[in-house]
């Protein structure tokens, strides 16, 4: 993860993920490389995954 990525993955900032598409930020927990966020994706499901698996939008 690059030292910004902090600030890319604010809470209520989109992201992309390739198997469940894109998605809302409702929360993050930890920092750097262990950052999980809890996403709320199209299908009305939240998720927790590893920020590594993400992209911002």
């Amino acid at each position: 993860m690059q030292r910004d990525d902090t600030t890319r993955f604010l809470i209520g900032s989109r992201v992309s993920h390739a198997k469940f598409g894109k998605g809302d930020i409702v929360g993050r927990q930890g920092l750097g490389d262990a950052m999980k966020l809890e996403i709320r994706f199209e299908d009305g499901a939240t998720r927790l995954l590893a920020v590594a698996f993400v992209k911002p939008l």
